[in-house]
């Protein structure tokens, strides 16, 4: 009988095999070095296949010596598909969903999907590491590399087709809204788990509270660099590498990541701070009022004291403040904005701009809507008109979107000394679109929707991104 291999030559052996993998994917995608180099390996008999918990790549010696003796080409797709997932922040608990943790019985979106005594909480987490596989998956499928490439079946492009005439960002949170609200068969949810499955997601985070159910950073990397760092902050800064990477590589390897920039970007944009953009725009004029702090009340009560009804100092009737006074917003109606992007949009603008401190007595602000052309001019003297304002929007246009037209007609309004005192310019979008190639002279920030769909690399770079 054949003496059994001692565990240790098999972790070694199986590592060696994983770093022929890493290899591969370093010469064919340079500007993941920074990732693939991110994750220590180790052998784990607890799986029967491979998994990542964001610091390590499990793998099961059997799974891994049989696959890579088989099907060699498999196992790049393996490492990838978990190398995504890090990216994506996917095994981070603090990036899921809150109800995957505020599970109260059972949900009723399991209905058509699961027997009743299906838990929820076990349902809502199979839902979602469909999703987060399926985002993962279209992602690579994208990519034109050759040690990544594997025929799409049927089953696999069918559903491709199918939730993109649903959803156009396959993230893993739009996917997993999608199938709460549009149950699925138990049979297509079972194929459909069986065509994307590729790796163990038990080696996740499954507490916001990091408690034991929760993985421990393993033993293997304790002493390493990031290993004090929560494990949202060391994907994050993984990410960071990368995208600098992908916007240093030239059109011929972003063209090869298909989908992975605009997803990296999607996932770890951060939030802007609209009010501090919008301070910006303030200009310094006087208004009317008392100005406490340049007022001396010591002098006042002396003087009516000492001289009787005539104080040596009063009130200040003005006061130099810093507001609004001119403002443009302009907001992309064309087809590829979506009428809800739009409506966040304003909702969260308007609930700003109707604090009557940020603005002058007399104000003006232009509300344009915008296509391909200018289509609708709204001119805002009053605070309260914003409200009325957002409350009756209906948008006007809906086809290509140029954004020319827009400082063209904000030039000729200057020229006709209907916006003087211009400071700033916000144009709301979805990035689709033809900018103007010379600089202005105010201010112009170029919003777009953080979680949305949107294209920020063609912004000009004497132009404001701003994400909100």
């Amino acid at each position: 009988m054949q003496q059994k291999r001692p565990k240790e030559q098999l972790a070694q052996l199986g590592k060696r095999v994983l770093l022929a993998v890493k290899k591969e994917l370093y010469f064919e995608m340079p500007y993941l070095s920074y990732a693939v180099g991110s994750m220590t390996d180790c052998m784990d008999i607890s799986t029967r296949a491979m998994g990542t918990d964001g610091w390590t790549a499990r793998f099961h010696p059997h799974y891994l010596f049989e696959t890579y003796l088989s099907r060699p080409g498999r196992l790049n797709r393996v490492y990838m598909h978990m190398l995504v997932h890090n990216l994506l922040l996917h095994p981070a608990a603090e990036c899921r969903p809150r109800r995957l943790f505020d599970v109260k019985g059972r949900d009723r979106g399991c209905a058509i999907l699961t027997e009743d005594s299906y838990p929820a909480e076990e349902y809502l987490r199979d839902v979602w590491n469909l999703s987060c596989d399926i985002a993962v998956e279209s992602i690579i499928d994208s990519m034109d590399v050759d040690c990544l490439r594997m025929v799409e079946s049927d089953f696999r492009n069918h559903w491709y087709d199918k939730l993109r005439k649903q959803i156009r960002t396959f993230s893993a949170q739009r996917l997993f809204d999608y199938f709460l609200v549009h149950p699925i068969s138990g049979e297509d949810f079972v194929r459909l788990e069986q065509e994307f499955w590729m790796d163990d997601h038990r080696f996740w985070e499954w507490s916001p509270k990091g408690d034991e159910d929760s993985p421990k950073v393993p033993e293997e990397i304790q002493y390493a660099p990031m290993a004090n760092l929560p494990l949202k902050e060391v994907w994050e800064k993984v990410a960071k590498a990368v995208q600098g990477e992908l916007e240093n590589s030239g059109s011929k390897r972003n063209d090869e990541a298909g989908r992975l920039r605009w997803s990296l970007l999607l996932t770890h944009t951060q939030r802007g701070d609209f009010s501090a953009l919008l301070e910006k725009y303030m200009v310094r004029r006087e208004v009317a009022s008392v100005d406490p702090d340049a007022f001396d009340p010591a002098y006042y009560h002396y003087g009516m004291e000492r001289y009787g009804n005539m104080p040596l100092i009063e009130e200040l009737e003005g006061r130099e403040e810093k507001r609004l006074e001119t403002l443009v917003i302009a907001i992309d109606t064309s087809a590829s904005t979506r009428k809800r992007q739009v409506q966040r949009f304003l909702t969260e603008t308007v609930g700003i701009l109707r604090q009557k401190s940020y603005f002058f007595e007399q104000v003006r602000i232009h509300i344009i809507e915008c296509d391909e052309r200018v289509q609708k001019d709204v001119e805002i003297r009053r605070v309260e008109q914003i409200e009325e304002y957002e409350s009756q929007f209906e948008a006007v246009g809906g086809y290509g979107t140029d954004y020319r037209p827009v400082f063209s007609y904000v030039e000729d309004l200057r020229k006709e000394g209907r916006l003087r005192s211009l400071k700033g310019l916000l144009y709301f979008t979805d990035g689709y679109g033809i900018y103007p190639e010379r600089a202005t002279d105010f201010d112009t920030a170029f919003v777009f929707a953080n979680g949305e769909d949107f294209d920020d690399t063609k912004v000009p770079d004497w132009a404001i991104k701003v994400y909100v």
